[in-house]
């Protein structure tokens, strides 16, 4: 009798294991997904300027995009155009732990010139 008790307890934890397992990495994808959603929708307005923006979506994620020239070479530089670096964090909580998401691009500008 004691040997199938510990075969049960075994298939238990076993189980407990694998579903909090599964609810990280379920967290970590709508993490994820919210990211690519908060920069997708970043990334397609016009006149994005250098600075930061914060937000939140999902109820539980908070985003927060960063912008700044990205930088300065002599064989990036241009009349016309420039470069910014686009910066993305996405912060959620899992359990008692704060954890982050950080997406990373670069756009290309056309400079404003009179």
């Amino acid at each position: 009798m004691a040997i199938v008790g510990l075969g049960v307890m075994t298939l238990f934890e076993a189980l407990s294991a694998g579903l909090r397992l599964e609810m990280r990495s379920s967290d970590q994808t709508r993490a994820i997904t919210y990211s690519r959603q908060a920069i997708d929708g970043f990334l397609i307005r016009r006149g994005i300027r250098d600075g930061g923006e914060e937000g939140s979506v999902g109820g539980r994620h908070r985003w927060s995009v960063e912008v700044r020239p990205f930088q300065e070479s002599s064989q990036l530089s241009s009349v016309r155009w420039d470069l910014k670096e686009v910066r993305l964090r996405v912060r959620y909580r899992e359990g008692e732990r704060e954890k982050e998401v950080v997406l990373k691009t670069l756009r290309l500008l056309k400079k404003n010139n009179p």
